[in-house]
This record gives structure tokens, sequence and C-alpha cells, in this order.
């Protein structure tokens, strides 16, 4: 059967367990959900607490850490619980802590998303002390100096006060603000980990909008809320208990992951770059030598032809003395590129040293070689250099024959000699 059909049949028996012990005893309930949240909360804590070495990503240490006070804080809640008598004193303390409990969560989703591009890792450390600060006064405003607002009147059916009720649609409205950074920030996180921590942000936006309803404690909207919760905390989890610890890549190493994936795309680009000349964007010297005593073992050991074509661009020091190296580096260039146009993909191209030209092309016979830097000829020939006089390259060709590269290449050079000796603007090869 398919997985997400048997977690919806789960989550609906989940549903209709919860539904029934409600009816049955609804303080009983109501612990139940509470205590779940608080162990998942501090379950979280406890995964980024015990990771915070290897937690490079912001966003994860600053939940990590909102949500051991909001399981301290829901675990007052249900102790101040109207029929709980254990914190009787006022039914107020229940809600005053719950609306406490939801700012903090709302607005450290705001704050963790606003730290995920901070470069500097947060202090672990001092982030748990600023929220047992933040956490211990606004407990004390409710139990002690008594000026926190009130949210709930229990007499003649009143329910929650505007307060209360102005304070949910705030909290939604922050909630909201964290989606949407969340969804501008979504490449920072592997796509499973976005995708439960949003599902989890808008399960939360329902949950506090049903909170708005009610106006008894006991009634089927706080019910339905707290249900409803249950999930919110649930999908965090997946992304911090389970994600974290089955497959610590998709969020303890996602962005170690990155970094991995980058450094090698900057290596690989170092590697390149080491390879190829910086001004014709072919390769250079050093790689067109550990290229062609590739070539010369593949041609020995599979019996197949090879040719190389040694380019020379004609009267090149004349370029330089009469229009000055940077017109010279620009020959150079462009040059690079017409060659670039005729190599197939098997070819290799490169600048072999000043102004000469290698290129190496596998299973070639000297003929078809011949045709291939006749072509290139023609095309400098016609090609326009910004120049009064009109460029122009030699040749020489050569085919392999049981050699070493130096040899190989001596045999291309001295037919490239030849051209020159024959006027240039020509090319020569050896049968």
């Amino acid at each position: 059967m398919n997985k997400k059909i048997i977690s919806s049949i789960i989550s609906i028996l989940i549903f209709y367990i919860l539904y029934l012990i409600s009816k049955y005893n609804y303080l009983l309930f109501h612990n139940i959900v509470e205590m779940l949240n608080v162990i998942i909360a501090g379950t979280i804590f406890f995964v980024a607490w015990n990771s915070k070495e290897y937690l490079n990503n912001n966003y994860f240490i600053v939940i990590g850490t909102s949500y051991l006070y909001v399981g301290i804080m829901d675990f007052l809640h249900a102790m101040s619980y109207k029929g709980m008598n254990i914190i009787t004193q006022y039914d107020d303390f229940a809600t005053q802590i719950w609306i406490g409990s939801r700012y903090i969560l709302s607005i450290s989703m705001v704050i963790a998303i606003l730290c995920i591009n901070r470069v500097k890792k947060l202090n672990f450390h001092i982030l748990v002390y600023i929220y047992a600060i933040i956490t211990a006064v606004l407990l004390l405003s409710i139990y002690k100096w008594r000026i926190f607002p009130i949210c709930y009147v229990d007499v003649n059916g009143k329910g929650q006060t505007i307060f209360k009720i102005i304070s949910e649609y705030i909290i939604i409205a922050i909630m909201i603000l964290s989606l949407i950074l969340m969804n501008r920030n979504k490449n920072k996180f592997n796509e499973k980990v976005y995708k439960y921590i949003s599902l989890s942000i808008l399960i939360s936006i329902i949950s506090e909008f049903c909170f708005t309803l009610y106006t008894d404690f006991y009634g089927i909207s706080n019910f339905v809320a707290h249900c409803i919760k249950i999930f919110a905390f649930y999908f965090i989890y997946k992304v911090m208990i389970e994600e974290g610890i089955r497959s610590p890549y998709n969020v303890i190493f996602h962005e170690m992951k990155q970094y991995e994936l980058k450094l090698q795309e900057k290596n690989r680009e170092l590697e390149l770059k080491s390879n190829v000349d910086g001004l014709t964007n072919l390769y250079n010297h050093r790689f067109l030598y550990e290229w062609l005593n590739e070539e010369l073992e593949r041609s020995n050991r599979h019996q197949r032809k090879l040719s190389i074509i040694l380019f020379d661009i004609d009267y090149f020091k004349q370029i330089n003395d009469n229009y000055g190296h940077i017109k010279g580096d620009e020959v150079l260039e462009k040059m690079g590129k017409i060659i670039n146009e005729y190599v197939r993909i098997s070819d290799i191209a490169g600048r072999f040293g000043g102004e000469e030209f290698l290129l190496i092309l596998p299973e070639t016979g000297i003929e078809a070689a011949y045709l291939l830097a006749e072509r290139i000829r023609k095309s400098v020939e016609k090609s326009h250099f910004g120049l009064e006089t009109k460029v122009t390259i030699s040749g020489g060709v050569a085919e392999y024959k049981i050699q070493t590269a130096d040899e190989f290449i001596n045999s291309a050079d001295e037919n490239l000699y030849k051209a020159k000796e024959n006027g240039r603007n020509r090319i020569e090869m050896g049968i």
C-alpha cells in the first residue's frame, strides 16, 4: 500500500482515538496532547544541542533552542489548565502562558530564517541564556508581577479577551511572514526538509486560527486546535529527529555537503584553469604533452591512426612590433576561437607556445588531418583581425609512426618549417 495512504489512515485513527479520549475525559486528552508536544520539543532541543559541533545552519540552532522553552511553557500551560488543580489561583494562567509560548515560537521562526544567511555561526550557549532570560521575564510577568494582559475571562461565558484574539492573529501574521521568508530561502534546505518545515508552519497557522474561535476550555474548536498542533510538532520532529538521525545529510550535514560540492566545483575550475591557456581558452603546453602521451599509448594498444597539426602565425613578431603586444594578444585570442570552431569533440587543441598551436586528432589519418588544417588556414586568411595587414598561418601535419611524443611533434615541426620555406600561408604534410 502507498505510504501516503498509510500515513493518512494512521493520522485519521490518531485523531479519532484522541476524540474518544476527549469525550471520556477532556483533561486526560489535554494532558496527553501537551505532554506529547513537550516530549517532542525537548527531544528537538537535545538533538540540536548534541549536534551543535556539526550544526552550521543557524536556522536549526535557533529552532532547536526555541523549542526547549516552548516545551517548558507548554508544560506549565498544561499544569495551569482549568481542572488540573495544580496552579489554581487564576484560570487565566493557562491562556496567558499559551499566548507567551506562541509568541516565542512564531518570532523564533522569523529570527531563524533571518539568521540563515549570517556567515558567522550563532553561539548555542549564549542563545540558550537569552531564551532563558526572556522566558523567565515572561513567566514573572504572569505569575509574580501580574502585568501580562488578561487573555480569558470565565465569567458569564465571556471567554477570550480582545487582547487574546488579536494576539492570535498577530501570531498568525508572524508565521505567514516566516513562511514567505522560508520560501525565499528554500535553496538553503534539502527539498524534504523544506517541505516538512513549511507544512509545520502551515498547520500551526491553522491551529492558531482555531484557537481564536473557542469560548470554552473544553469546546470543539479547542479540541481541534490541540489535535492539529500535534501534527505541527510532528513535522518538526520529522526534520530534527527522523531526518537528523536517519539522514544527517539532509539536516546536520546539508550545509557541509553544499560546501563540499562548492569546493569540488572550485577544484574543477582550478584544475581547468591549470590546464587551459588564459588568453586563447585552449589547452596549455603541459596538458598537450600529457594528452599526447596518453593518445600514443592508446594508438599503440589499439593500432589506431593518430595525427597532429602544428600551426604557427606568420610574421607574428612584426605584428607585435608594428601594432603592439595588446593587438598581438587579440590576434592570439581570435586564433583560439577560430581553431575551436573546427575541432571535433574527440580532438584536443591547445596553444603550444608563443604563436604556435597544436591539434591532436585521434583516429585520423594524415589526409583527413591535412584537409582540416587547410580549412582552418583558409578561415584565418579570410578573417578580419582589425589590422591593416592580413593575418595568415602556416602548418605542418604528421601521422604517428611508433615514435616518442617529442619525435612525433618534431616531424610536424619539420613540415611546418617546410611550409614557411615554401612561402608561408600553406600547409605541408609528410607521407
